[in-house]
């Protein structure tokens, strides 16, 4: 079954990123790479500083297959392409919010 509600905070940067994540228990973070400011790489990075567990999704337009090493170094568990169809995107979150195999080690 897809997920049947999701409440989003949507932030504009990836310096709100990290101070959100720092103040709320999210169950997922979805990171787009290219924000104002600092990466959507360099804010994982920073969040998993301080939060090892709460799963993080990139939103990306780049060819991840490039930089796959690099994207899991930074701390992300899984990718999203972007154009996706939206029962891509929704299947992928569900998959990771059901699977401790994402926990970072």
């Amino acid at each position: 079954p897809l997920v049947r509600a999701l409440i989003c905070t949507v932030v504009d940067n990836g310096m709100d990123a990290i101070k959100y994540a720092k103040e709320e228990d999210f169950d997922i973070i979805l990171m787009d790479i290219h924000m104002p400011g600092i990466s959507g790489i360099e804010a994982t990075k920073k969040i998993r500083e301080f939060n090892k567990t709460v799963p993080i999704i990139a939103l990306t337009a780049i060819t991840i297959e490039e930089n796959l090493e690099d994207f899991y170094k930074a701390g992300f568990n899984e990718f999203i392409p972007k154009p996706f169809k939206a029962e891509d995107f929704f299947e992928k979150i569900n998959r990771v919010l059901r699977s401790s195999d994402f926990l970072v080690k």
